[in-house]
This record gives structure tokens, sequence and C-alpha cells, in this order.
């Protein structure tokens, strides 16, 4: 019976462990979703302009209006950088073809430089002209890079890169579970990338005593020293008692009893544009839990009858609520909180299931800024909730609908042809027309339609239909596009 509750104590600890590294797993992958759109969102819609374009267009044509054209792009980003540093956008770079540098926006002196040997982002997003987005190490800073082509009148001209740091991701999480977060990044994937004058001093990187090939991103570490959940001293301490157990590959959590505190440590491996790990997550937990689980068995030892029942009913509570708990992260990672409708990777998802072409329909609502900027945001919320209404009332069983980033929404027909498409946009862009609310003002939107889509093309088509909801607001908007 010993032997029971002992096998029964294991798997309860084992449970829990791979729970929590699950759930570690969970939040940083969707902290990371989160901050890509963003990083989406600023590309859209303040960056995929033709008057930026245009800049780049000419400075890839004449080197010698550089000093010229970097001014004017200065002048009409600038702002926007300095207002995103503050949500965690660390990098907005710009660069010409063959990854050579034109505006670093967090280094403006350095530029004309080729990036190609150490930036394989910008040697792929050059060489399949597509966005390209993952972890990376710089000349300066590591971070989560979104590269996106960058075209004028259908020519490739160049990339610009929006990129996050570890420290974003981090602040995101520990607002909702509290621990100490850090990145640990392999010597051996920085010596040969950062300028070497970095690589000298501790200005960006602090020795790690976990292990003698890795580094602490200095600023991540020094923000969470900040936040008080541990002390530099007591992390140090850590370090030398789990440097003796740590092997990471073959064990990435590790629980760990200091006195009377517990912790468990957890390693997520970070892969880099060319699926090479190069990095790790940590967590670092105080956690009670498998404590008084350890207790909860002793005594279930000596009283085997009855507090065998009570194990076995707080297992099943436990299992019940961790199932509760997932299905709902599950939801609301696929999910807009504002109009319940599919998100950007919800939507992404659902259309890697459909089987054979189907038609898009790219739309937004005509003048949103004005609405938000008469009425409030508080009114804007409430129109796009009335449009995302609209739209999910007057589709087809078995389209799906989402909100892409701001105003802008998504309807994806699947075994629709051209023709039905523009039928189906034609009938939603009258109802959102004819709707009416005496609490909101009226409002109309316009219509980007393409069709033949699939998933290899989709990318293609979604630029096209864009296209066309720019032609559409141009030409009057509250109207219907097509090719």
């Amino acid at each position: 019976m010993n032997f029971f509750i002992y096998f029964q104590y294991d798997k309860s600890k084992k449970i829990y462990l791979k729970d929590q590294y699950q759930l570690f797993t969970h939040i940083v992958e969707t902290s990371t979703v989160s901050l890509n759109n963003i990083a989406d969102t600023v590309f859209y819609l303040r960056i995929n302009k033709p008057e930026i374009l245009k800049i780049i267009f000419e400075a890839e044509k004449n080197k010698k209006n550089w000093k010229k054209l970097r001014n004017k792009l200065i002048k009409i980003l600038m702002p926007d950088y300095k207002f995103l540093k503050k949500y965690g956008i660390r990098q907005l770079h710009f660069h010409l073809k063959e990854a050579v540098s034109f505006i670093r926006f967090h280094r403006l002196d350095k530029y004309g430089d080729s990036l190609k040997k150490i930036r394989p982002s910008l040697v792929l997003a050059n060489k399949y002209k597509k966005i390209i987005r993952g972890f990376e190490e710089g000349r300066v800073f590591n971070g989560y890079r979104n590269v996106y082509p960058l075209f004028f009148n259908g020519e490739f001209i160049g990339t610009v890169e929006i990129s996050f740091s570890a420290k974003a991701i981090i602040d995101m999480i520990y607002k909702t579970y509290p621990a100490f977060y850090g990145l640990l990044l392999k010597k051996s994937n920085i010596k040969n990338k950062v300028w070497s004058y970095l690589n000298q001093g501790n200005k960006y990187r602090e020795e790690s005593l976990f292990n003698n090939n890795l580094v602490w991103d200095k600023k991540v570490l020094d923000y969470m020293i900040k936040l008080e959940y541990l002390d530099f001293k007591k992390l140090r301490h850590l370090e030398k008692l789990f440097s003796k157990e740590i092997n990471l590959s073959e064990k990435k959590v590790y629980e760990l009893k200091v006195g009377n505190e517990n912790f468990i440590l957890m390693f997520l491996p970070v892969k880099n544009i060319s699926h090479k790990t190069v990095a790790y997550f940590i967590s670092l937990k105080k956690d009670s839990y498998l404590n008084n689980l350890r207790i909860h068995y002793l005594t279930l030892s000596l009283i085997v009858t009855v507090l065998l029942i009570i194990a076995f009913v707080f297992i099943w509570l436990y299992l019940e609520k961790r199932s509760k708990y997932f299905n709902l992260l599950q939801e609301t990672s696929y999910k807009d909180s504002l109009t319940k409708l599919l998100n950007r990777r919800g939507l992404l998802k659902s259309i890697s299931q459909i089987n054979g072409p189907f038609s898009l329909l790219f739309l937004d609502i005509d003048k949103f800024k004005s609405i938000n900027d008469t009425f409030g945001h508080k009114t804007g919320d409430e129109v796009l909730k009335a449009l995302a209404d609209v739209l999910r009332k007057n589709i087809r069983k078995g389209d799906l609908v989402a909100r892409w980033g701001g105003e802008e929404f998504l309807v994806v027909l699947p075994m629709c042809d051209k023709d039905n498409a523009i039928k189906i946009a034609q009938n939603l862009r009258k109802k959102i027309e004819e709707y009416e609310n005496e609490n909101i003002p009226k409002f109309t939107s316009s219509f980007g339609v393409v069709s033949d889509v699939n998933i290899s093309n989709f990318e293609e088509k979604l630029n096209k239909a864009d296209e066309y909801l720019y032609k559409a607001k141009k030409e009057g908007r509250n109207r219907v596009i097509w090719q």
C-alpha cells in the first residue's frame, strides 16, 4: 500500500511539473503572438504606405540622396517610434535590398552596413519576399523580429524590421503570473554577431552561474531585480545550488527546496530563424504546492483508507480545474476579446484546415478615426461590435469571419467563386449601410474581393485584397472593388 501511495505521489508531482511547464510555454507563445499582432498593425497602418515606400524606392535607386531621404523618413516616423517603445517595440529598422541597413531608429548613426552574414531573417525575406518572424541576435540587441518585404509599384525595394525584446514578453507575463523570469543566451551564438566593443564589459550581458556557456540578457535581468520578486544575491545563491543538477539536454524542469522555501525552475528553449536553440526563457518561481503535496502523502501513508479517498477527490478537482483553465486559455488565444470573432491567429489556424480554394473579403470601416475622434473610443468599440454582429448574421454556414486588426475584418468564403463572392460582399455592404442603432452613428464599409485563394498564396491574395480595399477608399468609400 505504501508503494501505491508513493506511486501516486510521484505521478501527481510529475503531472504538476508538466502542467507548470505547459502553462509557461503557452503564456510565452500567447504573449509573443500578441506582440507580433502589434507589429503587424504598425506595419499595415503606418509603414506600408505610398509615401514611406517611395522614400525607400528612391534610396535604393540613388545612394547620393541618402542623407535627405533618411532625414525625411526619420521626421515622419520618429514620433511613432518613440510612442511604440513604450509598448515593447524595441527596433524599427529599414533595409534596402541585399540586407543593407538604411535606418536604425534605435541607432541613427549606424547605417550602410550589410547584415547578410549575421541576419538569416533578412536573407530569407529578400529571397522569398514574404514576412519572416523569429528570435534572432543582432549587432547590438537580440529580439523577436518581424521582417516585412517592401514593394513600390509592384517592385521589391527592401525590408523593414519591427521587433520587440524579451523584456516586452516578460513584462506581459509577469503582470498575470508573478515569478522571476529571465533570458539566458548562448555565448557561442553571440560571439560572432555582436559588434566587438559590445562583447567587452557588462552593459548588455551578465555571466550566469547555471552554465559556463550561458549569459543573462542584462536588460531583462535588471528589470526583474527592480520588481523585487527575487534579489540579485539570492538569485546567485540559487544559481549555484541549481548548477549542480542542471543538464539541459535531458531535463527542462527542476524543483529545489532551500530552507523553508520551495522553487520550480523551468527552461524554455528559444529557437532562432534557423530552428537552432540559441537561448532559454527561464522561470524561477516560489512554489509551496510540491511541499504541501509531499506532506499530504506522508500523512496519507498513516491513514491510508480515509485520506486515499480525499487524495483522489483532490486530484480530480485539480485536473478538472486545469482542463477548464486551459480550455479558457485556448479560446481566448484564438478569439478577439472585443468582437468575439476569430482573431488573426484563430483565422490562420482555421483556414489551414480548408480543403480547396476559397474567396476572401477584406473590409474596414470608412472614416473610423473620425468616429473615434468625434464620439469617443467607447462609441468606436460599439461600432466595431455592431459591424461584427452584422457580419456574423449575414454570412453562410461554414464561412469564417475575423477581426484582422483595428477596424479591419476578413471574411473567408470556402467553395465560393468570384461572382458569388462579389454578391456576398455587396449584400454585406448594403446590410452595413442600412444598419441602425440609436446609440451609435451610421457607418459604412469598403471591400476588396479576391478569389482562388489557397494556403500557399494567402499572403499574396491578402495583399491584393488590401489594394482593392485601398482603391475602394480612394474611389469614394462604401463600395466593393474586385479584379
